[in-house]
């Protein structure tokens, strides 16, 4: 049978044990058989509820790995570019040690490369997809 060790509300382990061998078990609020919850899970009031998923890291890729993101006509394209939003826009990228996909710098700078025609429409929500 599948146990459920149970402290503070939360679900702190979960055991394959027989009844007998649970009943020496000691410091734990309550344990429950089930094979719905395991831990992490919360236990309130005869209710099971999942833990809350822990949300991705943002995207970071190295500069080479951003830039691998464009195709060569792109980067030879916003390479040879003197409008200065441009220019300033490869200069923080040249300063970044990693590109963060979700930073605004990130978003706004690719976004103006579309705008600027220096990507295809669509081009930018592609390239910053994570």
């Amino acid at each position: 049978m599948r146990y459920l060790l149970i402290k503070a509300g939360i679900v702190v382990n979960a055991i394959e044990a027989s009844a007998g061998d649970i009943a020496h078990l000691t410091g734990y609020d309550a344990i429950i058989a089930s094979a719905v919850a395991g831990p992490g899970w919360r236990y309130q009031s005869g209710v099971f509820t999942p833990p809350e998923p822990v949300a991705a890291p943002p995207a970071q890729l190295t500069q080479l790995d951003f830039l691998r993101r464009f195709t060569a006509p792109e980067r030879i394209a916003i390479r040879g570019s003197a409008d200065p939003v441009v220019i300033d826009f490869l200069h923080l990228l040249s300063l970044a040690r990693e590109i963060r996909l979700d930073d605004p710098d990130t978003l706004a700078g690719v976004g103006y490369l579309e705008q600027a025609g220096l990507v295809v429409a669509g081009r930018a929500a592609e390239i910053l997809a994570g």
